[in-house]
C-alpha cells in the first residue's frame, strides 16, 4: 500500500512539473494572447527604426541615422547606436563603439583577455574586437524583441548593462 502511495504521489508531482514546464513555455491561455498581440506590433525594419527614434527623441537622446542606417544617439556626451537587423528586425543591437584601441601586440593580446573577462561576467553585454585587425573594442547588448515596445521599457537597463561591462573591462 505504502509504495502505491508513493507512486501514485511521484505521478502527480512529475504531472505538476510537466505541466508548468508547458505554461511557462508558452502554452497557458494568458502567455498565448500575450504572444499573439506582440505579433501585432511593427515588424519590419523601418517601423522599428521610427519607434526606437520617437523614444529616443522624446527621451532628449537626440537621434539621427547615419550612412548605415544605424540610429546615432548621445547619452551623458557617450555617442552609442542601435541597429535594427534588415533581415530579421526583432534582433537588436545597442552599441557602445571604440571604447579602446590597441595599438601593439601586447595591447591587443591584454583587450582580448579583458573581452573575456568581461564577457564571462556580465549578462547581456558582450564586449568585441572589431577592425581590421579586430584591435578596436565595442561593448554591445544584441537582444530580441518580439515586442518593440519592450525598446522603451528596457533601454535604461540596456545602457545599465554596457556600463557595467564597460567597468568590468577596465577593471
Amino acid at each position: 500500500m505504502k509504495n502505491r502511495i508513493k507512486y501514485l504521489f511521484f505521478s502527480c508531482f512529475s504531472l505538476a512539473v510537466i505541466l508548468g514546464f508547458f505554461v511557462s513555455c508558452g502554452s497557458s491561455p494568458n502567455t498565448t494572447a500575450s504572444l499573439s498581440s506582440s505579433r501585432q506590433q511593427p515588424v519590419d525594419r523601418q517601423s522599428r527604426v521610427d519607434l526606437y527614434m520617437r523614444y529616443l527623441q522624446n527621451e532628449g537622446h537626440n537621434p539621427s541615422i547615419d550612412e548605415d542606417g544605424d540610429i546615432l544617439f548621445s547619452l551623458e556626451d557617450i555617442e552609442f547606436f542601435v541597429r535594427v537587423n534588415e533581415r530579421d528586425p526583432s534582433f537588436t543591437m545597442i552599441v557602445l563603439p571604440n571604447i579602446y584601441a590597441a595599438n601593439t601586440d601586447a595591447e591587443l593580446e591584454m583587450a582580448a583577455a579583458a573581452a573575456a573577462y568581461t564577457n564571462n561576467a556580465t549578462k547581456v553585454a558582450k564586449v568585441f574586437l572589431v577592425g581590421p585587425n579586430d584591435n578596436v573594442a565595442y561593448i554591445a547588448v544584441e537582444i530580441y524583441l518580439e515586442n518593440p515596445n519592450d525598446f522603451a521599457v528596457l533601454f535604461s537597463r540596456f545602457i545599465n548593462d554596457i556600463y557595467i561591462a564597460l567597468n568590468q573591462f577596465f577593471s
